[in-house]
């Protein structure tokens, strides 16, 4: 008879619920499953490099469905001296980009361009499209959630290239 009784307050319960959970503050908020203001990561990101030398530059050219106006940044290394030799910013336009890099002074050797797409690092306008984690993009591919910033997502590539 009792367990009659348990059963019947729980369902008493589930009825009068209105689908809410508290929070830290007492304050009501939906389940995440009803949240509209929840964020859910639906944009694949492209992200691909390739590097060429023509005469005393390097130049990587990348190619991404990012928006206009979005930041790469990149950086040069010489891995066997490990040494940065170049630090620099380029930005998409009609999905590309393009970083040119001056090798007139570099001894010959193998080199690294390592260059990503931050979603922390961007002007307001790319922020709003992609978050300002970048958490509206998916973890696939080249992106990947796993830097310095918990849950913020950066795309990345690298590319060799020898002198």
């Amino acid at each position: 008879m009792l367990w009659l009784v348990g059963i019947g307050l729980l369902l008493l319960v589930a009825a009068c619920s209105n689908g809410k959970k508290a929070n830290s503050s007492g304050q009501q908020t939906p389940d995440t499953t009803e949240n509209e203001d929840e964020i859910v990561p639906e944009i694949e990101l492209e992200y691909d490099t390739d590097v060429s030398i023509h005469g005393s530059t390097a130049i990587v050219e990348g190619t991404t469905n990012l928006e206009n106006g979005a930041l790469i940044r990149y950086n040069v290394t010489n891995y066997e001296v490990m040494e940065m030799m170049e630090i620099g910013e380029t930005e998409v336009q009609d999905g590309t980009f393009t970083i040119k890099i001056d090798i007139s002074e570099y001894d010959e050797g193998e080199y690294e361009v390592y260059s990503s797409f931050n979603a922390i690092r961007q002007p307001d306008e790319i922020q709003e499209i992609y978050g300002p984690l970048g958490e509206r993009i998916k973890v696939e591919g080249p992106v990947t959630d796993e830097g310095l910033t918990e849950n913020a997502r950066i795309a990345e590539s690298v590319t060799i290239f020898n002198i």
